[in-house]
């Protein structure tokens, strides 16, 4: 049997906006998460920088650290929150359009 190809275009509209929601979301996630980790643990990445490397890295290592932070936190979001969505899409378009 061959499936109809306007409820596969449906299905792929489905998936895709999932996917664009998923990274909106995670931008969120990322907005709010990052400051209060950044916070709590950029004192320990700069004393462990300035015992190993030596000083006059922390202005630099903080804002690589924030960064670190800021990515770490999007792309865990984006796939945690991206495999829910695609799951939940998918167990929808299975359900009623196949």
């Amino acid at each position: 049997m061959h499936s109809d190809p306007s409820k596969a275009g449906a299905g792929k509209i489905a998936v895709t906006s999932a996917e664009g929601l998923a990274n909106v979301l995670a931008a969120v996630a990322a907005f709010f998460a990052t400051p209060p980790l950044h916070t709590r643990s950029v004192g320990l990445v700069q004393t462990y920088t300035s015992n190993h490397y030596g000083p006059g890295f922390d202005d630099l290592v903080a804002f690589v650290w924030f960064c670190t932070i800021a990515l770490g936190v999007f792309f865990l979001s984006r796939g945690t929150i991206g495999t829910a969505l695609i799951a939940g899409v998918t167990a929808l378009v299975i359900r009623f359009l196949v």
